[in-house]
């Protein structure tokens, strides 16, 4: 196991609204405001993407398994942001529900649509002393 030891630096919280992309917003903020690593909520509607819904069996390296999201879906969901060598690396874990259904995504890894609105809630950390 590793860890580091930190506090609460900045706190961003960002509305996205109808018809925008998660991720490319979310890398939008990032890039902008200089964020290294950070952890992330997000709550709102989506109405179209592509999720990864779990690998295809459990080995490693993992073959996803994909789904498209073709209509709205109520979803929530937490993240975590930190940069390779050039661009920020975002992984988010959600789930997305409509009517009775639930669909609980291990990742997104390509953009999703807003539906109407969605809320971003950012905390970057700050190193301890």
């Amino acid at each position: 196991m590793q860890y580091q030891v930190g506090k609460t630096g900045r706190v961003i919280v960002a509305r996205f609204e109808d018809g925008d992309e998660i991720i490319q917003g979310l890398t939008d903020i990032v890039k902008k405001e200089s964020i290294r690593a950070a952890v992330f909520y997000l709550v709102g509607g989506i109405k179209e993407g592509k999720i990864v819904v779990g690998p295809e069996n459990d080995v490693l390296p993992p073959t996803p398994v994909w789904k498209m999201v073709n209509e709205s879906h109520e979803s929530v969901g937490v993240g975590t942001i930190f940069w390779d060598e050039k661009e920020p690396r975002i992984h988010f874990h959600g789930t997305y529900g409509k009517d009775l259904c639930t669909v609980i995504s291990p990742e997104i890894t390509c953009n999703i649509l807003i539906y109407m609105i969605y809320y971003l809630i950012l905390m970057t950390r700050r190193r301890y002393p």
